[in-house]
């Protein structure tokens, strides 16, 4: 096999002058050694042959490709080269990066000393590019707009082993400038920090939780989305809120009722067009079992499902997403929502037309002296939920019916003695 490098160095010295000709030479260098790689990483690095084949420097490759950047910087800088060109060859080595996650790295088993040998030697290549990505972004990035700046995301290495095998793995390499880059990142960076802290949340949920499905697909959906830097910060503060939303679950988990927490994080899912049928299934199903399904519930649900559908259009256009699946699923959603409240109309009801707060009292009355319970409870909250379903409490004013939130909070007041 040609030694890519050697040759590259030769080439760097007569072309140091004409830099677009160099990035050339590079990037076909590097592809050169990505399929080779591609080819060994489908085979496991299992019966490759002999380490004389994989001759390519590391050191020498990243000194080159940081000797480049910086030329290519100060020619921008010296209006000798276009930011489109060197844009160009920033994502041209993206993509050969990107070639690399087609699936993500395993660590291997039951290689010979040999084969594991030519592993770590691909290992390191694999995450030079990435040191080196993050040196060209970090270098380039205020002369590259935010629409076209790649995301941490793209730029990191992706791993599908346990992080600690990782880590004990990328250990038996040594110390190099693309390794400190790669873990300094992962250190600084937003995004990752809270996108972990989910991680780490989500490995105390047990995988029969009702919302262990919601997350993994969060996390999945997270590790993902951002293309680039605007991305990264659409997403940002809606990564922050779902951990927000998360960890309330978590410390709250024997709270009778978190229909709220939940629809937000299960439509959180569709927003980001990683819902599905069981996703589906899992709201109408929550939305069962956690809310009473009276005509008030469910107009209540559909203005929830209306905003998210705004949201999705306003998603979609930040994103510059071109599928419209996340709005196909809420409006699916939304469609059965007017279809049961439809049916609920036809429903007839009792209706109190005298003050609703002598309603509310003799009620009240009742259910505090226990002559109306649920399943032997006095609790009001799913009480007030079953009466709310066939009786309609006319306002003061005259105006309309009273909400069931409206009525809880009459209830409320009267169990404190302020009605």
């Amino acid at each position: 096999m040609l030694n890519n490098f050697e040759f590259l160095s030769i080439l760097f010295n007569l072309f140091i002058n004409n830099i677009n000709q160099t990035l050339k030479v590079m990037l076909a260098s590097i592809h050169t050694i990505a399929d080779s790689i591609l080819l060994r990483k489908s085979l496991k690095w299992k019966n490759i042959g002999s380490t004389e084949n994989i001759n390519f420097d590391c050191i020498a490759i990243y000194d080159h490709m940081d000797q480049l950047i910086k030329e290519c910087l100060s020619h921008i800088l010296q209006k000798k080269n276009n930011i489109k060109d060197v844009c160009n060859y920033l994502f041209n080595l993206i993509g050969i990066k990107e070639s690399l996650d087609n699936y993500a790295w395993t660590i291997p088993c039951n290689l010979t000393s040999e084969e594991y040998n030519i592993f770590l030697h691909d290992l390191d290549f694999y995450l030079l590019l990435s040191g080196s990505l993050i040196n060209a972004r970090n270098l380039l990035k205020g002369y590259i707009p935010g629409h076209k700046t790649p995301s941490c995301i793209r730029l990191l290495p992706q791993f599908n082993s346990n992080p600690r095998k990782v880590k004990q793995t990328i250990s038996l390499l040594e110390d190099t400038p693309w390794r400190r880059k790669v873990d300094n990142y992962y250190l600084r960076n937003n995004y990752l920090k809270v996108l972990n802290d989910i991680v780490k949340i989500n490995e105390y949920i047990p995988s029969e939780h009702i919302l262990y499905l919601p997350l993994k697909n969060l996390i999945v959906a997270f590790n993902s989305l951002p293309a680039t830097t605007e991305h990264e910060n659409v997403l940002l503060s809606n990564i922050c809120d779902i951990y927000q939303l998360i960890k309330r679950i978590y410390d709250n988990s024997k709270e009778p009722d978190l229909w709220n927490e939940y629809r937000q994080l299960i439509t959180e899912v569709m927003l980001l067009g990683y819902g599905s049928k069981s996703i589906y299934d899992l709201y109408f199903q929550l939305f069962q079992q956690y809310k009473n399904t009276s005509i008030s519930a469910i107009q209540s649900e559909i203005i929830f499902i209306k905003k998210q559908l705004k949201r999705v259009k306003q998603f979609n256009r930040d994103m510059n997403i071109k599928s419209n699946n996340n709005h196909i699923q809420l409006s699916n959603i939304l469609i059965q929502l007017k279809e049961s409240n439809c049916h609920k109309a036809n429903i007839q009801y009792l209706e109190w037309n005298h003050n609703p707060k002598d309603f509310v009292k003799k009620l009240h009355q009742m259910i505090a002296k226990g002559y109306i319970t649920l399943k032997g409870n006095n609790d009001l909250k799913p009480i007030i939920e079953i009466f709310n379903q066939f009786i309609k409490v006319k306002k003061q004013n005259n105006s309309g019916n009273l909400s069931y939130d409206s009525l809880l909070t009459y209830f409320k007041k009267a169990n404190t003695g302020e009605l």
